[in-house]
């Protein structure tokens, strides 16, 4: 718990740090993924497995209608990979980009010595699920922060994302306007 204004502004920058590490740069890999394995037209790719999404979505209920949305908008339109969020993602990854599930599961964080593909979706997963998705606030205190910041960097440095990017990210200024 901060216990200055001071603290508690510091701790607001390194949580937005390190979400901006988690969400945008999470994103990014993930989408990467998905293209990597399914190059080409994405609207072709989910029309190929279309039933199989269907079945997500109707039956087990694990697509939402705005997630549905993203993937099958109205006409005209195409679907925009750019709008996928980690969730969307990692469900394409797990059901159509017949990748296996880590020897934990899709559901587990996976242990320390798996440096798979897989094991680092789920982790990038559950960094956006446990440090933004259900929190009650964004501060992280600098020791938080350092700790965390190299183990989502090792997992989104083995799906790909570039080193250089990840340094310019931490090393970036923010301020009163992007933490309020």
């Amino acid at each position: 718990m901060a216990s200055t204004v001071l603290d508690s502004f510091e701790e607001k920058i390194y949580g937005f740090k390190l979400m901006r590490l988690i969400i945008d740069g999470g994103t990014e890999v993930l989408r990467n993924i998905v293209q990597n394995i399914h190059s080409g037209d994405l609207h072709a790719v989910l029309s190929t497995h279309y039933r199989a999404l269907l079945t997500l979505f109707n039956k087990r209920k694990i697509i939402t209608q705005p997630q549905w949305d993203k993937m099958h908008p109205p006409p005209p339109r195409i679907p925009n990979i750019q709008e996928f969020d980690i969730t969307l993602l990692v469900i394409l990854l797990r059901n159509i980009c017949g990748l296996s599930p880590p020897s934990t599961g899709w559901n587990v964080m996976p242990c320390s010595t798996d440096n798979s593909c897989e094991a680092n979706i789920v982790r990038i997963k559950f960094f956006r699920n446990n440090f933004f998705g259900h929190v009650p606030e964004t501060g992280v205190s600098r020791l938080d922060f350092e700790a965390h910041w190299v183990e989502v960097s090792l997992a989104l440095r083995s799906l790909g994302m570039n080193q250089v990017k990840i340094d310019r990210l931490k090393a970036e200024e923010c301020g009163e306007k992007e933490v309020k």
